[in-house]
């Protein structure tokens, strides 16, 4: 190497490590070919060509040439109780599109990431057992004899999920009520299998629990003495600290586009629940009317932020006016704003037949960490796979909070399966509130994007507890939440009964017509998640203009690629296609990956790979371009990972008309 060739080297190397150094770690937007936008995670490892060492492996293993082969996705893997790492990547024969995986060591060694989730788990077990870390931290301060409130997960029985009507399928609405209510009481039933056994075992020790109903959870006030031996019951699977929550706090219409489809003749004619923290709504708004009021662990008294939650919803005010005025409501809470009874009232409201569930409510994590709890978020997400409930919740109003919990999410709007929804500021054009919680929770590749959509919810006007009965009420995610419940009601109501209850589906037609972007990239982005909500764009994607949606079963025994769906897209047009999937809290290693990575692939006319959507720890993937080619486009599900069955994945598409 001469001279001058051995400078201009030194001069590049030195450029790059700038770069790596001043780059943030976390996420990057590529650009694909022709525009494409592609999430990647970034990897830092300077002494080591580690893309160039995972496709040697591969291209070795499967005897492909490695020209063909090209890094779509890598991330490094933290394993938080063993202290392990992996640099994980996925790969794409781009002659075949073939796809494959392979995790290395810091040193460019292959390793065997399944034995590392492992031995994360086994470190995790030895330390905790079955209490989860926020209780464990209790325990440790706590005198023996001190009562403590926690919720007790037990082993899931056959049958406690509600067995669904394939997608599309359509009965008279009073069949498909009857045909609901008698699935629900089925997994009532299963549950109560292992539900009064349990009881009973605590009635032997001297306490009462208070079941959750739909889901195999209970509420109870254990001594700290007493809890290793309500561990060691062999239906217990994991019991978690409870917590207190609190509330998370021009109409929007206009903005959303919620009154364009009013005047299209869709009011949100839908059963939605609406569970609160502390007092009721005042039932003497003259415009808010014909709604239930459950009156257990409510406060005897009224508050303006209940009031204003509903008011978002179905106000009639003439001015003020809701954004899904013929919703059912079916409203309760909790006055002290424990999480085991708002849960419990989550199920009652789900039994009454909400549809879709709205949550202004959060939780500061009790713990020093932001790993999910299979007894806290993992009750809301069985709540969502297991009894087909679109659960909304505010992502919580820490935007601007003191380290070192700054930017936290609220508890429990981590969980993978809700949709969780941050707060834009008052503004034109729109921008983020900055108290708008946004930091992903702690995950193995701490990729799992929330929230995924955002919606207004700054210097609200809606209703109140006193004359005129209409007026400010402030800001929060707690107001935002609701336009997305409100949006499920619109929905439902183009699309009918029996796709509102594929709650999969109804994330996907959310996340795919969020057209309003409001920072950073369309997709992907730090803070608003895949963009602002959009009424009118997902009345066009429910009525199927140039739009489309659908959902499926899919479990681990599914092809490694499969076709979720064909589109005919003109030349220059903007596509943007989302799925959605679920997990379940009793999947091992819960708390730091959900049990299957499916990843979404786009294929030009000519056969060959447009574009990806490839996160390591989200149970939804999205894709936003430009079509730079007429034709026929298709839309593939990739199995990267499945350790459990999802169950159901949902789907949709908006498409520029």
């Amino acid at each position: 190497m001469n001279t001058r060739v051995r400078m201009v080297f030194i001069v590049v190397i030195a450029i790059l490590a700038m770069i790596v150094a001043f780059v943030p770690e976390g996420k990057l937007f590529a650009q694909n070919d022709a525009g494409t936008t592609v999430f990647l995670p970034l990897i830092y490892n300077p002494s080591l060509n580690m893309d160039a060492t995972a496709i040697s492996l591969i291209a070795g293993r499967y005897g492909v040439p490695a020209r063909d082969l090209k890094v779509t996705a890598s991330a490094k893997a933290e394993y938080p109780y063993s202290g392990a790492a992996s640099y994980d990547y996925k790969i794409v024969n781009t002659a075949t599109l073939a796809g494959y995986g392979i995790s290395l060591s810091s040193a460019g060694q292959e390793v065997d990431r399944e034995a590392l989730v492992a031995a994360d788990l086994a470190a995790y077990t030895a330390k905790y057992g079955k209490m989860d870390p926020a209780l464990h931290e209790a325990l440790a301060t706590a005198n023996p004899g001190q009562t403590i409130p926690v919720i007790i997960a037990l082993v899931e029985p056959k049958g406690a999920t509600a067995k669904r009507l394939e997608f599309g399928t359509e009965l008279p609405e009073s069949e498909f009520e009857a045909y609901k209510a008698e699935a629900m009481r089925s997994v009532e039933s299963a549950v109560n299998t292992v539900m009064t056994p349990f009881l009973g075992h605590l009635q032997a020790l001297g306490y009462q629990a208070t079941p959750m109903g739909l889901v195999p959870y209970a509420a109870a006030k254990i001594r700290a003495n007493d809890l290793q031996a309500i561990a060691d019951l062999p239906e217990v699977r994991s019991i978690g600290l409870d917590q207190q929550a609190v509330n998370m706090n021009n109409f929007t219409g206009n903005r959303t586009g919620a009154y364009t489809v009013q005047a299209r003749g869709f009011l949100g004619r839908a059963h939605l629940g609406v569970i609160e923290v502390g007092h009721g709504i005042d039932s003497g708004n003259p415009y808010l009317r014909y709604y239930y009021s459950d009156p257990s662990y409510r406060c005897t008294t009224t508050a303006w932020h209940e009031t204003g939650v509903l008011g978002i919803i179905y106000s009639s005010h003439p001015t003020y006016k809701g954004m899904a005025v013929g919703a059912q409501i079916w409203n309760g809470g909790s006055c002290g704003g424990w999480g085991s009874e708002l849960a419990n009232r989550e199920s009652a409201a789900r039994s009454w037949g909400a549809d879709a569930i709205n949550n202004s409510w959060g939780a500061t994590y009790a713990s020093a960490t932001r790993f999910l709890s299979s007894t806290w978020e993992g009750l809301f997400d069985d709540m969502v796979r297991n009894t087909w409930t679109a659960i909304i919740f505010a992502a919580g109003n820490y935007g601007a909070s003191a380290a070192p919990k700054t930017g936290w999410l609220g508890n429990p709007a981590g969980a993978y399966n809700i949709m969780t929804v941050g707060v834009e500021a008052n503004t034109t054009p729109s921008t983020m509130n900055e108290g708008s919680s946004w930091v992903n929770m702690d995950t193995l590749h701490d990729d799992m994007e929330k929230p995924e959509v955002t919606a207004p919810g700054t210097n609200m006007i809606s209703t109140t507890t006193a004359s005129p009965w209409a007026g400010w009420i402030g800001w929060g995610t707690s107001y935002a939440a609701p336009v997305v419940t409100a949006l499920h009601a619109t929905t439902a109501e183009r699309i009918g009964k029996t796709v509102f209850d594929w709650p999969e589906t109804q994330k996907a037609v959310i996340m795919a017509s969020a057209t309003r972007n409001i920072e950073s990239g369309t997709v992907w982005s730090t803070r608003d998640g895949h963009g602002g909500v959009n009424f009118v764009t997902a009345d066009d994607v429910s009525r199927a203009y140039y739009s489309g949606y659908s959902g499926r079963l899919y479990s681990c025994a599914a092809a490694s690629y499969e076709t979720l769906a064909t589109v005919n897209i003109p030349y220059g047009k903007r596509i943007r296609f989302a799925m959605a999937y679920d997990t379940y809290s009793s999947y091992a290693s819960y708390t730091s990956q959900p049990s299957a990575d499916l990843d979404l692939w786009v294929l030009r006319p000519d056969g060959t790979l447009r574009g990806y959507s490839q996160s390591w720890d989200s149970t939804s993937e999205i894709v936003d371009f430009i079509s730079y080619a007429s034709g026929t486009y298709t839309f593939r599900v990739v199995k990267h990972r499945c350790n459990g069955d999802p169950g159901y994945l949902g789907w949709a598409y908006w498409q520029e008309p």
